[in-house]
């Protein structure tokens, strides 16, 4: 498993609460995550096209204890999880791949669920997997990451469970978002899930 042990900045979301739509077409994005610990782990996401650096951070998203992750307030268009934040050190899917999913207007979106387990060393030549991207460590000490890799690579992979439903089911219990204004459309797409009427990723 990923991740060992607290540090002081790299608790989930930072201290930061759930933030509310700061423009109407805003939505909201969220997953599944194994094999990281939840307690000293942090998400951060990228939208495609967009330029980011220290005066313009990714925006963290928050990482549950069951598991569950989710980013609010993600404008309209593609995101992706762009760095996955191990006690001091940063590992980040190849480019291109990893949890990805297009947010609508006003709408919320399934990155899938996944797992993060000891890599699988493949030829170069080997056709590349939608379902599984490298995790490379982009930041901290060299001795952090011989700490935290036991093999000679992470993957991130596509698993099939939990879905959508059951991710979604977990987030509207949880006391995280409780009377945040968020609730309201998340059982509008909850319902629509039990219905068929939208696709569950």
């Amino acid at each position: 498993m990923l991740g060992c042990g607290l540090a002081a900045g790299w608790l989930t979301g930072c201290g930061t609460g759930v933030r509310p739509a700061s423009a109407p077409a805003n939505g909201f994005v969220y997953g599944w995550i194994k094999g990281v610990d939840t307690a000293s782990s942090r998400l951060m996401f990228e939208k495609a096209g967009a330029q980011y650096d220290y005066r313009f951070p990714r925006p963290t998203g928050h990482l549950l204890a069951n598991g569950a992750f989710f980013l609010e307030d993600a404008a309209p268009g593609t995101w992706g999880l762009a760095r996955v934040g191990v006690v001091r050190t940063v590992y980040s899917p190849a480019p291109g791949s990893g949890p990805r999913a297009e947010v609508p207007p006003s709408g919320v979106a399934f990155m899938g669920a996944w797992t993060v387990m000891p890599g699988q060393d493949e030829s170069s030549d080997a056709p590349a997997d939608p379902n599984r991207a490298e995790l490379q460590p982009v930041g901290g000490s060299e001795a952090s990451v011989d700490a935290l890799r036991s093999s000679a690579r992470w993957d991130i992979v596509r698993i099939e469970q939990p879905g959508a439903q059951a991710v979604l089911g977990s987030l509207l219990e949880a006391p995280e978002l409780k009377g945040t204004g968020w609730e309201a459309l998340l059982r509008q797409e909850l319902e629509k899930l039990k219905a068929g009427s939208v696709s569950q990723p």
